[in-house]
Order: C-alpha cells, then sequence, then structure tokens
C-alpha cells in the first residue's frame, strides 16, 4: 500500500519542493521485501510519466559542489 502513499504525496508536492529518493540495493533483494523494487519500478514510471523535473547527486554536485 505504500506505493499510492508516496505517489500522493509526489502529486502534491510537484512545485516549490525537492523531492528525495534513496533506496537501497539491498531492499531489491526478493528475500527482504518482495515487493520494493515493484514499488522502485512504479515510482520511476510516474517520474517518467509526469516529466517531473529529475537529477542525479552527480548532477548535483557538478552545480553545486
Amino acid at each position: 500500500q505504500i506505493a499510492p502513499t508516496i505517489l500522493d504525496f509526489f502529486e502534491k508536492n510537484r512545485t516549490n519542493a525537492v523531492l528525495n529518493i534513496l533506496w537501497h540495493n539491498p531492499e531489491f533483494a526478493p528475500f527482504r521485501f518482495e515487493k520494493y523494487l515493484e514499488i522502485y519500478k512504479k515510482l520511476l514510471i510516474y517520474l517518467r510519466e509526469t516529466q517531473m523535473p529529475t537529477v542525479t547527486a552527480s548532477e548535483i554536485i557538478a552545480e553545486f559542489g
């Protein structure tokens, strides 16, 4: 049930906000939390489909580091 909650939060905070997704690789392991990879993919699809501006950590460092 967490994916709809996160997506709703993204939708409500599309402007004047900086949102950060930090997802640790071990969370994708099926023996830990089976659905986390599916949720992560939904978040990425949402970002692409809504064309929400995104930057990588490297881009932030290059700009402000």
